[in-house]
């Protein structure tokens, strides 16, 4: 008996890139580096906006953005215990999933910062308008 054979279909390689898939050469992975690549410069310039935000804050900005960072942090840690816990028949590398749940997080800032500010546009433009609003708010309601 052959040993090529498994239930009608032949193992092997038809050439030491392309392994047999189904009995059917296996297309070569095409965009991977490009993928890559970009990936990395989106995160290099996401790094650097963040990192530039961070820099100009005031003092008694960086110690509430500092309690929130800690505080979001251990949050953080309950829905990644989950995810881990999720991830046990099949588990990635720690790298990787440092990197997922980093690039999430950029993707969550890049989004949430227009929406933030249009909203506090929004809300200031009405503040400014209704004297009843400003009244009720107090004095610092304005932004």
């Amino acid at each position: 008996m052959d040993t090529n054979f498994l239930g009608g279909m032949r193992l092997g390689l038809v050439c030491a890139e392309r392994p047999l898939v189904d009995g059917l050469a296996a297309a070569p992975a095409r965009g991977v580096p490009v993928t890559s690549a970009s990936a990395i410069v989106v995160l290099a310039f996401a790094t650097i906006v963040h990192l530039g935000l961070i820099g100009g804050m005031r003092a008694d900005v960086m110690a509430v953005f500092l309690q929130a960072l800690v505080l979001s942090s251990l949050l953080a840690a309950v829905p990644l215990a989950v995810l881990w816990y999720l991830d046990r028949r099949e588990r990635e590398t720690p790298w990787l999933f440092a990197a997922a749940f980093l690039w999430g997080g950029c993707i969550a800032t890049t989004l949430a910062l227009p929406v933030n500010t249009a909203f506090f546009l929004f809300v200031d433009a009405i503040v400014a308008q209704e004297p009843a609003v400003r009244e009720m708010l107090g004095p610092d309601a304005a932004m």
